[in-house]
């Protein structure tokens, strides 16, 4: 943790996001087009985060400052921005699995509809 407090306090968390974000943005170009959906669930998720952030980091970002010491308080805004990042992540793949759960029983029950219905005609009861 030494090191870490070291590496935390010696570079510009500016310019380490911005190469964090060129990184992400690179690696998530590759993801796309190997998983369209889990791209467009990343893609939700840090825009869910990003609506939530607006409209609380005000208050959140102060209480994170409030924790840091002193020379890692520049940080407290990437903090707040990963961390509703990963909220929004979060609840975009809990409503992406419950939109499939969804799609997956709508496909069931028209094909055993359409499988009942089938029975009833060759059974001569419609």
């Amino acid at each position: 943790t030494r090191k870490m407090y070291l590496i935390a306090k010696s570079i510009d968390p500016n310019e380490t996001t911005e190469a964090i974000s060129a990184v992400w943005g690179g690696f998530l170009t590759v993801l796309a087009t190997v998983r369209i959906k889990f791209a467009q669930t990343i893609t939700l998720g840090c825009g869910v985060g990003e609506l939530a952030r607006r409209a609380s980091a005000d208050k959140v970002e102060v209480l994170v400052r409030k924790a840091l010491p002193d020379d890692l308080q520049k940080w407290s805004p990437q903090i707040v921005q990963y961390a509703y990042n990963c909220l929004g992540m979060v609840i975009a793949f809990f409503l992406q699995t419950v939109v499939g759960a969804f799609h997956s029983s709508i496909r069931g029950g028209k094909l055993a509809t359409v499988a009942g219905l089938q029975l009833a005609k060759n059974r001569g009861w419609v």
